[in-house]
């Protein structure tokens, strides 16, 4: 699987952190403030379009997939 999102990502973090700052510690106000920045910043990720088969983007990846098989 390639990653090619990096508009999703940046907004994610963005949304994630700005929910967390604005809940002062409410989980329940933390879930419908993530909400409600889902709703009003979706348009953002079709920046995403502008990056598939971009090899560059590989290096904006949060992380590493391993794909492990059990020997029988």
């Amino acid at each position: 699987m390639q990653y090619r999102d990096p508009a999703s990502l940046a907004l994610a973090a963005g949304m994630e952190m700005i929910a967390s700052l604005l809940s002062f510690g409410n989980g329940r106000i933390k879930e419908l403030t993530y909400l409600g920045l889902c709703g009003l910043t979706f348009p953002i990720k079709f920046l995403d379009c502008a990056f598939i088969n971009k090899q560059a983007v590989f290096s904006s990846a949060p992380g590493f997939c391993i794909v492990v098989q059990k020997s029988e």
